[in-house]
């Protein structure tokens, strides 16, 4: 049979067995499962943000089929639209709750909380929450690194540059709180989103002392507790130096803000404010606030006008106009416009006449007088003599002691002991005739040894066999005078043995050059 058959038919029967296996266990272990978790699930956004507490929508779904109130349970994302629409699908109650917002409680903006360091490391907040407080001196601010930007998956909440600080869009935030667990320093807080969005929130997290905070931080609570004080409805309280709104009591009278003297506290979502308008005169009033209508003066004859006046002064010399009242519109009311009033006659304008500028006297100028000034020359100062004055010199006395007696040497003639020399002999030179001469004798040398000894002894100084000092006396003290050193004798140099006539072939025969004579 073909092997590659029989593997086929092999791998396929243990496929089958291990088939049937799975299923009689399936089977066996089978857990029932509510059909109604798949309902919720499905009416459920699908977000998996984690906002409600669970790991997912399917846990959440599981949560709420085995519980058996609803309670305050909420999804964080559908809000109570979709707690109605699962509670319809259980068949229970659930308590309706105020849809909730992020809230950046950090003011410490470029300007209100200069920088102190640069960070270079990772762009993170929890790891540079980790090595140290941040690159300002508030530790309880943001780090600005925008870890709860990334958290955030509904892209509600961004970094803004020009501030470092995150800013939230509330249109799109669920109030799931992924940015709220993201921040290392607890800035970002999970409240109430309010009626129309309105709320008062301390826009702080600084619990140091006011002195303290206030060198951090421009705009940080200092815990002076001026808010709680003017708060009507006590909402405010101040723990730990910092100051807490509660959202339950709050009536959003903003008279917090008002008080605050750093700015810590601010409102959000309130409507500016328009300027009051003045409020117009009534009619009546303006009519009794106008003066009187004043008649036109009779023309006076040609020859009783006053003459023609010079020419005006200049322009820097005019008065200004300042009107003494606010001035009065008359569109409103034509009866008592500028139509209906009277011209009057112009009166003519009296010029005063310049006063004419006096002159001043001359001033003149007194004659110069020259006046002489000797100089005499300065007198020479004598210049005091300085005599040196000689101070005594005392010279040092010494007093010598004679010294202990020294061993006397031993004498010259018992160390020049010296083997005397042998008596040198010349070969005695043979006569024309055949005679032998006698020998002649010559007088023995004397060692060098006992030479030098001999000399050395001779020439020693009397000093030297002198008795030394026994003690010098020195500036008052007697220091004891150093024995003097014992020389060994020489020992005198052996001198070499002279060599017997017949034993020195060698010898230069001296008459040989003096002709043989004796």
């Amino acid at each position: 049979m073909n092997p590659i058959l029989i593997t086929v038919i092999i791998l396929t029967a243990i496929g089958l067995l291990v088939a049937a296996i799975l299923f009689l266990v399936a089977k066996k272990f089978k857990v029932e499962e509510d059909p109604r978790i798949d309902d919720v699930e499905a009416a459920l956004p699908g977000a998996n943000c984690g906002g409600c507490g669970c790991a997912g929508c399917r846990d959440f779904a599981t949560k709420l089929v085995a519980m058996d109130d609803l309670g305050d349970a909420l999804c964080p994302v559908g809000g109570n639209e979709t707690m109605n629409k699962i509670a319809g699908i259980l068949g229970k109650t659930v308590a309706p709750s105020a849809p909730k917002v992020a809230v950046v409680k950090c003011n410490g903006s470029c300007e209100n909380r200069p920088t102190t360091t640069n960070y270079e490391g990772y762009a993170s907040c929890k790891v540079k929450a980790s090595l140290y407080s941040g690159d300002t001196g508030c530790r309880f601010g943001c780090l600005g690194c925008g870890d709860c930007t990334r958290a955030c998956k509904f892209d509600a909440i961004k970094m803004d540059p020009s501030t470092g600080l995150p800013v939230v869009d509330e249109s799109k935030c669920t109030g799931c709180g992924a940015c709220s667990k993201a921040c290392p320093k607890n800035v970002i807080e999970m409240r109430p989103k309010g009626p129309r969005g309105l709320k008062v929130v301390v826009v702080c997290n600084n619990t140091e002392k006011g002195a303290v905070a206030r060198k951090a931080c421009k705009a940080a609570c200092i815990g002076c507790a001026k808010c709680a004080k003017i708060c009507p409805h006590d909402a405010i309280t101040v723990e730990n130096n910092l100051a807490y709104i509660d959202a339950a009591k709050c009536k959003l009278c903003t008279k917090c803000v008002d008080e605050c003297p750093t700015g810590a506290i601010h409102k959000f979502n309130f409507p500016v404010r328009k300027a009051a308008a003045a409020p117009a005169p009534a009619p009546a009033a303006a009519a009794a606030e106008r003066p009187a209508p004043t008649p036109a003066p009779a023309a006076k004859p040609a020859a009783e006008q006053p003459a023609p006046k010079p020419a005006a002064a200049p322009a820097d010399e005019r008065p200004k106009f300042v009107p003494s009242r606010a001035a009065v519109s008359h569109s409103a009311y034509p009866e008592t416009g500028p139509a209906a009033r009277p011209k009057a006659a112009a009166k003519p304008v009296e010029i005063k006449p310049e006063p004419k500028a006096v002159a001043e006297p001359a001033v003149v100028a007194a004659p110069i007088v020259e006046k002489t000034v000797e100089v005499k020359p300065a007198e020479p100062v004598a210049e005091p003599e300085v005599k040196p004055v000689a101070e005594p010199v005392v010279e040092p006395k010494v007093e010598v002691k004679p010294a202990e007696p020294v061993a006397e040497a031993a004498p010259v003639a018992e160390m020049a002991e010296a083997p005397a020399p042998k008596p040198r002999t010349r070969k005695p030179k043979a006569a024309a005739d055949g005679e032998t001469p006698a020998p002649k004798k010559r007088a023995p040398r004397k060692s060098k040894a006992a030479a030098e000894v001999a000399e050395a002894a001779a020439e020693a100084p009397a000093a030297e066999m002198a008795e030394a000092p026994a003690s010098v006396n020195l500036l008052g003290e007697e220091i004891p005078a150093p024995a003097p050193k014992k020389r060994a004798p020489r020992k005198p140099k052996a001198a070499k043995p002279a060599a017997a006539p017949e034993d020195r072939d060698d010898v230069i025969d001296l008459d040989l050059f003096s002709g043989g004579e004796a």
